[in-house]
C-alpha cells in the first residue's frame, strides 16, 4: 500500500495518475477498502491541483489579453482597432504563448509559499488571489511583454521607436493586469456566497421533497461552477449534490432512494 501511494505522490499530472490507476489496476484492487479511499483522496487531491492550475493559466491569460488590450490603446493611440489586435497578438505570440503556462505554474506556487500555504491546493479564493500577487504574477508578465516586443522589433514587425514607446509606457498594461486581476477574484468571492446560498436553498427544497426547486437551484450552481475556481470542498459538495439531483430524477422524482443513496442524503444534509 505505501508503495502505491509513493507512487502516486511522485507523479507530476493527472494523466500520469490515470496511467498508472489503468496499468496497475489489478494490484490496486487487491487493496482494502480504507486503502482505496486513501488512493481516491490523493487522485482527487492531484486532480484539483491540476484543475486550479489550469484555471489560473486561463484566467490569467484572458486578464493579460485585455491589459495589452486596454494598454496598447493608451500608449498607440494613433493605431487603428486592427493594429491594436495584430499587435496584441504578436507580443503575446512572440513573447508569452512559449513558456507562460510554466511561468504562471511556477508564480502560483512561488506564491503558495509566500502565504505559507500548508497544503498543495487553494482552500479558499482569498489564498488564490494573495498567492497570485504575492507570487511575482506582475513581474513575470512584465519581462514576457519586453521579450515579445524585443522579438518583434528584431524580427522588423514594428519599429525600434515603437518598440521603446511601449516598454517605456508598459505600467499601462501592467496596472490594468493588477486591476483585472482584483476584479477576478471579487467577482469570485461575489460567485461563491451566491453559491452558498444556492447549495443552502438546494438542502432545504431537498427536506421539503420539492424537486422543482432543487432542479431550478441546481442549474443556478451548474451556471456557478463552470467559472469558479475549483476548491475541493465546494467540488465535492457539488457532485454529491449533482448525484443526488440524478438519482432522484432517475426515480421518477421519487424520494424513496434505496438505504445507500439515503446515507448519502444524510451525510450531506447534516
Amino acid at each position: 500500500m505505501l508503495n502505491e501511494l509513493e507512487e502516486i505522490k511522485n507523479l507530476n499530472s493527472i494523466h500520469e495518475v490515470d496511467n498508472y490507476i489503468k496499468n496497475n489496476a489489478d494490484e490496486l484492487n487487491k487493496l482494502n477498502l480504507e486503502q482505496k479511499q486513501q488512493i481516491a483522496n490523493l487522485y482527487l487531491e492531484k486532480q484539483i491541483y491540476q484543475i486550479q492550475n489550469d484555471w489560473a493559466n486561463s484566467e490569467i491569460t484572458n486578464i493579460l489579453n485585455t491589459a495589452l488590450d486596454i494598454g496598447l490603446r493608451i500608449i498607440l493611440p494613433d493605431y487603428l482597432d486592427e493594429q491594436v489586435i495584430e499587435l496584441k497578438n504578436n507580443i503575446i505570440n512572440f513573447g508569452v504563448k512559449e513558456g507562460f503556462e510554466q511561468s504562471i505554474n511556477d508564480v502560483v506556487q512561488k506564491g503558495k509559499e509566500a502565504i505559507g500555504l500548508l497544503t498543495n491546493n487553494f482552500e479558499s479564493i482569498s489564498d488564490a488571489k494573495n498567492a497570485v500577487k504575492k507570487g511575482g504574477t506582475l513581474d513575470i508578465i512584465s519581462e514576457l511583454v519586453d521579450k515579445g516586443v524585443d522579438a518583434l522589433k528584431d524580427n522588423k514587425k514594428i519599429d525600434t521607436k515603437t518598440a521603446k514607446t511601449i516598454k517605456k509606457e508598459k505600467d499601462n498594461i501592467i496596472k490594468s493586469v493588477e486591476a483585472n486581476i482584483d476584479i477576478t477574484f471579487e467577482n469570485q468571492i461575489a460567485d461563491f456566497e451566491k453559491l452558498e446560498k444556492y447549495i443552502s436553498n438546494w438542502k432545504e427544497a431537498y427536506n421539503l421533497q420539492d424537486y422543482n426547486s432543487m432542479q431550478k437551484e441546481y442549474k443556478k450552481m451548474e451556471k456557478i461552477m463552470s467559472n469558479l475556481m475549483p476548491l475541493e470542498k465546494t467540488i465535492s459538495e457539488f457532485r454529491t449534490i449533482e448525484n443526488l439531483q440524478t438519482l432522484i430524477k432517475n426515480n421518477g422524482k421519487n424520494f424513496n432512494l434505496s438505504q445507500e443513496e439515503l446515507e448519502l442524503a444524510n451525510k450531506l444534509i447534516k
